[in-house]
């Protein structure tokens, strides 16, 4: 437990005592190969964690996707559009925020 107190009486300038736990209720996913089979013709992959909201950031061979035109994304799971439907030799990889469970 962390407590914040006041530096010489000025309440404007505090300091921390303790051990702070972190607040921000996030985790950071960087480069996450999502699963589901590479085959020119799956458009379906699912991410290891459960994203916040509008946090992924999908890239396919390198490119960035677009949501809502490349791909649509609904909890852990990304379906691709027709139109890019990753092929054999495509690479997918998505940076994501998620929640952290304590």
């Amino acid at each position: 437990m962390a407590i914040v107190l006041a530096v010489d009486g000025k309440p404007q300038f505090r300091r921390k005592q303790g051990i702070m736990p972190d607040f921000s209720g996030s985790a950071q996913a960087s480069q996450e190969l999502p699963s589901g089979i590479i085959d020119g013709i799956n458009q379906i992959f699912k991410l290891k964690n459960l994203p916040i909201v509008k946090s992924e950031v999908v890239y396919k061979n390198g490119i960035l996707m677009v949501r809502g035109v490349d791909y649509m994304i609904t909890g852990d799971t990304i379906t691709f559009a027709n139109d890019q439907v990753p092929q054999l030799s495509s690479r997918v990889s998505v940076d994501y925020r998620y929640a952290k469970v304590v």
